[in-house]
């Protein structure tokens, strides 16, 4: 017989179990959702998914494992020891059995793809998904004392909270997504021994159930209220991370383990500290309480939207504001600290809710199990998790697919408050409560693109919101601009006369993302393009570029050019063709983080023609001398021909050579070619603008280089919002620098039949800094001057794209033929980045 000194002993390693357990369980969920989301495409359906497949394999291990627990409850230790074991071996594994199924689905066409991803993803996480959901209700068991269960409940969340936070922000880029991975394992192994050790031979106690209250609430009533509950969580993980993304360009990968570890936390104090309080005010009171609370405070933050105030998006960052600089070191995400903690507390407050309504529905389902002769506490516990799970996965999957069929993420998010809170009125048969969820129908007036960083003094013209996030379009003062993946697009034309002049005869174009479509017809002003394809993860772009005709329009009804919806680096590997020019025009953080790898750069190099190039633009004046150093020995392990070219802008263009670099006569015969698209003499604007050469280029490149396994980190990749310290320490000076020591002999060495070659001052365009703007301050005149408080370079507005200089055949506003000096480039005033 177990005494009870050794009850205790027992209770002190479950919980210590639960930490380690929980923080390996939720770290390999992290690791999974962002090796998977590379299968998918990286789309929001692709993380919706496999979120949803976790979460089903839990629910059915926590209702096997609470049966399992009751009916083996002599061998519990065991059930237990087994479970974490069992999703350690699994998470160890998963690198191998994700290359099996990557693999396996390469090949499939695109309209059976999404289902065979979608079984792979059951295939290669629910076995793991399942033995975690059996350890809660296993360990439960062993305690025996449901007064406990709520103190096992916090342990374990919060150290699923931190598991989640470490795996999704820092671990990959220390130990790569695989040392992650075995990391989570080795944390699941050890909470399996610490149970072994502590609990092997010992007869664990019956189970104590707590007296039924004055105000008792049926079991289904508290499957109702946990069922609201749980997926009022779940769906304001999904819908705040995608609202959060939009806040600056922030990848899923980053912004989803801040919400996620939000609600993990707030989980862990709602069981803690809550439930107990809680609980004395009586059953049917807590969880309505509980369920009110997750509902209205989503209302409440939703109608907080449209006054919240917007950020300054400069180019790929944002403006200085509060704490940002801060905010983005300690976790790469791009957002001012009273827009993270509002939407946060979005999240928080849910987790709150569901730590406490927890332990009261498990009473109220262990009560009615005993008196059915069906289990108990195991059973409880088991069957309560099962059911809010389960309505986690629903919501996870309607947040994940409904928002690109029309209601939007807003306006979904709003809906899941007011089922919340209507829940709350059905439990406490309350007035109040009712009323409440009347007046909160208000907040369905909030328009479903609040979560854009539109300035307040810009028309929207349209919005659409897709598997990828919303866009919308939006008519300003000065010029129009499109607002997707956090971004604002207005129409830089890059310098593109590099990979079209360099490559003798560029038949076949692939563009890699669509931008404000700028580019595209930059391409298809060049008559050798007879087939160009721009691909882009937004299917909405082409339609919302209609309405900046100059720009955008009319793109895709020629037969020359056709736009496909996928992700870039998806449909390089499932093609089976070949093009002469590969040109990437993608948002800075996939640039280097998803498609800034060996393994994609082999991939590209793969898909070009005998003598393809690869072209694409590089951002010194955002990107830290770290990501520089290293995204350029990435770059040239795959492609160690490569020159930098750049003429005015800060934004020069990188070339990749399969053939090495063309001859004087090709050079000539091309540049002839294109004098009546480019100008007379691009053979020599080529020459003189050549900032570095290999030799240059590799005086830069330091290791290690970036794998698909260890990518880049981004809070070291970009210098963060816009400061004047950020701009001093970013890679731009240090480019400069190297330009002038080297690009004289390098123009040389690359082009030694050209005599006379001189050493071309580079004068970059500055990047201005840039307050945090509120809703109803208006652009000041220094807003719209370009450096120096001058007209923006060119003569055009900062927008670019209606500049008034001579406007080139490129699309783009230019100097003159040539390819001479740009309008202002898009994305801030006097010149930042963009586009």
């Amino acid at each position: 017989m177990t005494t009870a000194s050794g009850r205790r002993a027992v209770f002190l390693a479950a919980l210590l179990a639960a930490v380690l357990g929980g923080a390996g369980a939720v770290a390999a969920e992290v690791v999974f959702t962002r090796k998977l989301a590379l299968l998918f495409g990286v789309t929001a359906p692709a993380a919706a998914t496999v979120v949803a497949v976790y979460m089903a394999g839990m629910a059915l291990g926590a209702g096997l494992g609470g049966r399992l627990a009751d009916r083996l409850a002599q061998r519990v230790v065991a059930l237990y020891v087994g479970a974490e074991l069992l999703g350690a071996a699994w998470a160890a594994g998963f690198p191998v059995l994700f290359a099996v199924a990557d693999e396996a689905t390469l090949a499939l066409p695109a309209d059976v793809s999404v289902a065979a991803y979608g079984l792979s993803t059951a295939l290669i996480v629910g076995p793991a998904a399942v033995a975690s959901g059996a350890t809660f209700p296993a360990l439960t068991r062993l305690v025996g004392a449901e007064a406990r269960v709520r103190q096992l409940y916090a342990a374990n969340a919060g150290g699923a909270a931190l598991g989640g936070l470490v795996a999704g922000l820092y671990l990959p880029a220390w130990l790569g997504l695989s040392g992650t991975l075995y990391a989570s394992a080795a944390l699941m192994a050890a909470a399996g021994v610490v149970m072994l050790v502590a609990g092997w031979g010992k007869v664990p106690a019956e189970p104590e159930l707590e007296p039924a209250p004055v105000d008792a609430v049926p079991a289904s009533h508290g499957l109702l209220a946990y069922a609201a509950i749980g997926g009022m969580g779940m769906g304001a993980e999904i819908g705040w991370t995608r609202l959060l993304e939009q806040t600056g360009p922030n990848p899923g990968s980053l912004a989803f383990p801040m919400v996620l570890a939000t609600y993990l936390f707030g989980l862990a104090l709602g069981g803690l500290l809550l439930e107990p309080r809680l609980r004395a005010w009586g059953e049917r009171r807590a969880l309505g309480l509980c369920a009110a609370a997750s509902g209205l405070t989503t209302i409440v933050v939703v109608l907080l939207l449209p006054v919240i105030p917007e950020e300054r998006i400069v180019g790929h960052l944002i403006g200085r504001g509060p704490l940002n600089e801060h905010i983005f070191w300690a976790t790469g995400v791009q957002v001012s600290v009273d827009k993270l903690v509002l939407y946060l507390s979005a999240v928080f407050v849910p987790g709150l809710a569901s730590g406490a309504g927890f332990p009261i529905a498990v009473s109220a389902m262990s009560r009615a199990r005993v008196r059915l002769g069906r289990g108990g506490l195991g059973t409880g516990v088991g069957f309560t998790s099962a059911v809010g799970i389960g309505a986690a996965v629903v919501v996870s999957l309607w947040m994940g697919f409904l928002p690109s069929w029309g209601p939007g993420t807003v306006r979904l998010t709003v809906l899941l408050g007011l089922t919340a809170l209507c829940v709350a009125a059905f439990i406490r048969r309350s007035p109040v409560y009712g009323g409440l969820a009347l007046l909160s129908c208000t907040a369905f007036l909030v328009k479903p693109w609040a979560g854009l960083q539109i300035p307040p003094n810009e028309e929207v013209l349209a919005f659409v919101e897709t598997a990828a996030g919303p866009s919308a379009v939006a008519e300003g003062p000065v010029f129009t601009s499109i607002y997707t993946h956090g971004e604002r697009v207005a129409g830089l034309k890059l310098d593109l006369e590099y990979p079209l002049a360099l490559h003798p005869e560029p038949s076949e174009v692939l563009v890699i993302a669509f931008g404000s479509g700028i580019n595209i017809r930059g391409f298809l002003r060049d008559p050798a393009v007879e087939e160009l394809t721009c691909v882009d993860i937004d299917p909405a772009l082409p339609g919302l570029a209609e309405h900046i005709p100059e720009v955008g329009g009319g793109l895709f009804d020629g037969e020359r050019s056709s736009f496909v919806n996928d992700d870039g680096r998806h449909l390089l590997r499932q093609a089976d063709r070949e093009w002469d020019i590969i040109y990437s025009d993608v948002a800075t953080y996939a640039q280097y983080i998803e498609l800034g790898t060996v393994e994609f750069f082999e991939t590209v190099r793969g898909r070009l023609a005998e003598g393809g190039v690869f072209a694409l633009k590089l951002h010194p004046d955002t990107l830290s001398p770290h990501g520089l150093e290293r995204f350029l020995a990435t770059f040239l392990q795959v492609f160690p021909d490569a020159v930098l070219f750049g003429k005015e802008t800060p934004v020069p263009v990188l070339v990749g050579f399969t053939a090495g670099f063309p001859d004087r006569e090709t050079l000539e015969a091309r540049a002839e070619e294109a004098a009546g698209v480019y100008g007379a003499g691009v053979d020599r604007l080529i020459v003189g603008t050549t900032l570095l050469g290999p030799d240059g280029l590799g005086a830069l490149a330091k290791g290690p280089v970036a794998t698909d396994d260890h990518p880049l980190e981004l809070r070291k990749v970009l210098v963060g919002p816009i400061t004047a310290e950020a701009t001093e320490a970013a890679a731009l000076p240090v480019l400069v620098a190297a330009a002038a020591e080297h690009r004289k002999a390098d123009a040389r060495a690359l082009w030694p039949e050209y005599d006379g070659v001189k050493a071309v001052r580079w004068r970059p365009t500055s990047v201005p800094v840039a307050d945090r703007r509120g809703w109803f301050e208006e652009p000041s005149v220094g807003d719209m001057a370009g450096p120096g408080g001058g007209p923006p370079p060119g003569g055009g507005p900062p927008g670019g794209h209606r500049g008034k200089a001579g406007r080139g055949p490129g699309g783009g506003p230019q100097g003159g033929p040539g390819g001479g000096p740009q309008g202002g480039p898009v994305g801030g005033p006097g010149g930042a980045p963009g586009g």
